[in-house]
């Protein structure tokens, strides 16, 4: 056995921003890799016969393990002590802690939201980021960023030398590149009697719902066009005011919780604006996959997205008196024509992004440290 893959995410039935780079750059890097390139197996628990299909090259081949709990640092790292590959390749988990050390590893690291927030962190999810995140990119023989400011983090946080990291920023979200090209050749009309904005994120505090809500409702409080607004993942906990709020906005705003990859497209393409106040994202799927559907993105503090974002984005704080500041959101919501030019500038940078060059230069990373 050549090169072994952590591949468990391609078992997972719903897919989150992880999920969606694992597939996407798997599936990018079998369709480039060359008949004499190493072997390579993936590593999962049982995958669905679509997958099977996609990974049909002679030198890949599937390896599954019973599903069960800490799969990776138990179930993979005792096969893999047993297999011995040359190299393992971790796209979204990290090697296991006690993993052969003739074995070497590449792995990909996405954020390192932990060290910015552990307050708002579960004492298990602490835990494993001490005993288990933590040592694994530090034992790693290369690390992947999917962008600069990761790897600068990595400097920052866990001292890791510069010349270890390759930074390859990932493709444009969910959406595979014929599809980023298809949206973007298609400049679909919006409605302008309702303007609709999309919270995408979940129930992690530093996704920050209670604050896209609280924005909304002061959008909604100085313009008198008709405005919705719709909350996909789950929300969680929610405050004492978001409860008030929700009570007072009511059929203004739908929280539709998980829903499936096409109801969400579904409703990025009807939407105008994309409501994302997260406190700190390693990469930002949702960032791109707004730009790509004419959605304009709205962020909490722009110097954290810039990098991917471009120049579309807005920023919820005024960087000169570090107040909130919805101004130029209201000017937008109220002008078809400033809004177009915004989208313009979004989809120019979202064209920037491919699965395709993402695996290009990960299969340089995993040739050269083979």
């Amino acid at each position: 056995m050549d090169i072994a893959i952590n591949a468990s995410a391609l078992s997972k039935k719903s897919k989150t921003g992880v999920e969606w780079y694992t597939f996407l750059l798997l599936k990018n890097l079998h369709q480039i890799w060359r008949n004499d390139d190493p072997e390579v197996v993936l590593f999962s628990p049982k995958v669905d016969d679509s997958i099977l299909k996609i990974f049909d090259k002679n030198n890949w081949r599937f390896k599954f393990i019973k599903p069960g709990p800490l799969w990776t640092q138990k179930k993979l790292c005792s096969v893999l002590n047993r297999a011995k590959p040359k190299l393992l390749f971790s796209p979204s988990y990290t090697a296991p802690k006690f993993l052969n050390k003739n074995i070497k590893t590449v792995t990909v690291v996405h954020g390192l939201e932990n060290e910015y927030f552990p307050e708002a962190q579960p004492i298990w999810e602490i835990i494993k980021e001490r005993l288990v995140f933590r040592p694994a990119v530090e034992q790693s023989d290369r690390l992947i960023a999917v962008s600069e400011h990761t790897a600068e983090d990595l400097a920052k946080f866990y001292r890791i030398n510069q010349q270890k990291i390759k930074v390859v920023k990932s493709g444009p979200g969910s959406f595979d590149d014929h599809e980023a090209k298809i949206l973007l050749k298609n400049n679909f009309e919006k409605s302008d009697r309702k303007i609709e904005f999309i919270f995408l994120g979940g129930h992690l505090e530093r996704k920050n719902f209670n604050l896209a809500l609280q924005i909304f409702n002061l959008i909604s409080e100085k313009t008198n066009i008709p405005l919705k607004m719709t909350a996909i993942g789950r929300i969680g906990k929610k405050t004492a005011e978001t409860k008030e709020i929700l009570e007072k906005l009511g059929s203004r705003v739908e929280i539709l919780g998980y829903v499936e990859e096409s109801k969400k497209r579904e409703l990025l393409k009807s939407a105008h604006f994309l409501l994302y106040p997260s406190f700190y994202e390693g990469f930002g799927f949702p960032v791109l996959e707004a730009q790509l559907n004419n959605v304009i993105p709205v962020v909490l503090q722009a110097e954290n997205f810039r990098e991917i974002g471009g120049k579309n984005i807005l920023d919820l704080i005024d960087t000169r008196t570090k107040q909130l500041n919805i101004s130029i959101i209201l000017e937008l919501v109220k002008s078809t024509t400033k809004r177009e030019t915004f989208t313009k500038i979004g989809r120019t940078n979202a064209e920037k992004y491919s699965w395709q060059k993402c695996a290009e230069e990960t299969r340089k990373v995993l040739i050269k440290n083979f």
